[in-house]
């Protein structure tokens, strides 16, 4: 598969928060926490982690090399502490 740019996950994720914001209102859209699911490594977490309607990530095979998942986790805090 080809990993997502950061644009087409937040597209994705504001159409997630969109649809969540018309079914139950507008306090929980911005309440809901919507995590990125694809591929997440070093070189691209923080971009994603970046995006306004990502708010964390799911990490996958990255976990598994504590160097990687370490840079990652730093990726996150330096976008603003987002869930990782």
């Amino acid at each position: 598969g080809q990993t997502a740019t950061p644009q087409i996950a937040e597209g994705m994720a504001s159409a997630i928060r969109g649809w969540v914001s018309s079914r139950f209102g507008g306090e929980v859209g911005g309440r809901v926490r919507i995590l990125y699911g694809g591929s997440v490594n070093p070189d691209n977490a923080g971009a994603i982690m970046g995006e306004p309607d990502i708010d964390g990530v799911l990490v996958g095979g990255a976990s598994l090399d504590p160097a990687k998942f370490a840079s990652i986790v730093r990726s996150g805090v330096s976008v603003g502490g987002r869930d990782v």
